[in-house]
């Protein structure tokens, strides 16, 4: 296995930050006419060679160096510093820097996008935006409330270059650097407000499940888990899935951005494979990062499950039905039994499959979001050669990296930042996103998307079915699968809504370094 070079990537790429559980994510955009020119603008780039010192790496030394620094915080052993004003020190400070470009904006800041060998390195997706093309919105399921043209930022009315994401150790430290950075855009502006957010302490979202139990481990990462030997449980993933320069799981490099040697003289990116000779390797050990905001109508989703419940008390009350539309209870519990095993199960569970112990759906159905987001060896067909080894391991090739937080606006408004890695765009989330989140034949079910996260739109195998059972309703359906005959609930709305997005790339330390130093 080839080691990764985690002294080279920021650090989101291998740790979502869990020390510091209070962050702040802004929109900017590069100001100045200068942006169009094939330059780019000197002052962002001043801009951004300021901030170089707060960009958190993924090297072990630095990952300890800040846990023990929290840890002092936390202990209140450190009770001066807690009074005293952020330092400017990158070793001192209590706030941590992620940062994102768009496509445009990397020319912005000066990198020669306008050249098509570089042009021609970057992944078509990213380079249209999220936004930029009709048939992505299809794909992705953005129609009606969530269509770009009403978003808050990352469509053509609200470009964005450059996502700064600022990670702090508690609310108020998160207030003064993020007070800080509004006060010195230097060459940017705001686009929209910052979204703030936090962890919560029981690490829930906001419809109330557990979040983030299940996530792939990065192969040589080491990370805690990966040393706990973790990654046993579902079997690691390959860095090269999510970080550039690395194999994936084809066995392949992924596409890799490149910039000519002249646009290099001091050398400062690493050098491209050795079939390709005349140019650096702008994206190695760097990774596209997709932007989501989602706004969650909490009132509205707990509401639906109180009134099927009074409906159709044959399906339990209220959190058992939601229990049944995530795949998990709301401490993380999955509803998929480990097989031959007497324990108890944990919360954190991660250790189960689908095909031996519920491949009929009886317990987690068919449809269930987690169970469409990584269906795991789910999707087995051993008539058709798949075995459920197989259908494991080409579920793992559309894995991504989660890493998202919740986020409530001063308008009570809450909901879902939602921020995922991978090193293939249109492989990765937008296949989660179309042909498992919104596939209507997922599994062998009729004409139903992901209750959670889908278009839940009525369709007529849908209603065929709720008809059948005179479970008839307005709004769309889920399956819960059951021995002789299948249950529907009936009238889900759409409870998630799109408000902003991007696709981004988040680029190594080194390429940091360079388009800050571009002239």
């Amino acid at each position: 296995m080839q080691p990764l070079e985690l002294e080279n990537m920021q650090r989101l790429v291998v740790q979502g930050y869990a020390q510091f559980p209070y962050a702040a994510y802004v929109a900017l955009r590069v100001a100045s006419a200068q942006r169009e020119s094939a330059g780019g603008d000197a002052r962002a780039r001043a801009w951004l060679a300021a901030r170089l010192e707060r960009v958190g790496g993924a090297a072990a030394s630095e990952r300890q160096a800040d846990r023990l620094l929290v840890e002092q915080r936390r202990a209140g052993l450190d009770e001066n510093a807690r009074h005293k004003p952020p330092s400017d020190s990158g070793n001192q400070a209590p706030c941590r820097l992620a940062l994102a470009f768009s496509y445009e904006g990397l020319g912005a800041f000066g990198l020669p996008t306008h050249e098509s060998a570089v042009a021609a390195g970057f992944l078509g997706e990213f380079r249209s935006g999220i936004a930029g093309e009709g048939h992505r919105s299809r794909i992705l399921g953005d129609s009606g409330a969530s269509a770009p043209e009403h978003w808050r930022w990352g469509n053509d009315a609200q470009p964005v270059h450059v996502l700064l994401m600022l990670f702090a150790t508690s609310e108020s430290e998160r207030e003064v650097w993020l007070e800080r950075e509004l006060a010195s855009l230097e060459g940017l502006e705001l686009v929209d407000e910052p979204v703030r957010c936090a962890l919560a302490a029981d690490a829930s979202e906001p419809f109330g499940f557990r979040d983030g139990i299940s996530q792939p481990i990065v192969a040589g990462s080491g990370t805690s888990k990966e040393k706990a030997g973790a990654a046993l449980d579902e079997g690691m993933v390959r860095a090269g899935e999510f970080v550039l320069g690395y194999p994936n799981a084809f066995g392949r490099l992924p596409a890799s951005p490149t910039v000519p040697e002249r646009s290099d003289p001091t050398g400062m990116l690493p050098d491209a494979p050795l079939d390709r000779s005349g140019v650096r390797d702008f994206g190695r050990n760097g990774s596209y990062l997709v932007v989501r905001q989602l706004a969650q109508d909490v009132e509205a989703f707990h509401r639906h499950s109180q009134q099927t419940a009074e409906r159709q008390p044959q399906l339990g009350d209220a959190r058992e039905i939601e229990a049944r539309l995530v795949g998990r209870r709301h401490d993380g519990t999955p509803l998929a039994p480990r097989a031959r095993t007497g324990r108890p199960v944990s919360p954190t569970e991660n250790r189960f499959g689908y095909w031996q112990t519920d491949r009929e759906g009886y317990r987690c159905p068919v449809g269930a979001h987690v169970r469409r987001s990584n269906p795991r060896d789910g999707l087995a067909n051993p008539l058709l050669g798949v075995t459920p080894a197989r259908a494991r391991e080409l579920a793992d090739h559309h894995r991504i990296l989660r890493r998202g937080r919740t986020y409530q606006r001063s308008d009570g408004e809450r909901g879902l930042m939602f921020l995922c890695l991978q090193a293939n765009i249109e492989r990765q989330f937008e296949f989660v996103q179309q042909s498992w989140i919104r596939g209507e034949r997922f599994g062998g079910l009729q004409g139903e998307q992901d209750a959670i996260v889908g278009d839940a739109r009525p369709s007529e195998g849908a209603d065929s079915g709720k008809a059948a059972s005179g479970e008839a309703e307005k709004g769309a359906a889920f399956t819960i699968q059951q021995p002789f005959a299948p249950r529907h609930v009936s009238g889900l709305a759409r409870y998630v809504t799109v408000k902003a997005g991007g696709y981004f790339f988040l680029p190594s330390l080194p390429a940091l370094r360079y388009l800050a130093a571009l002239a």
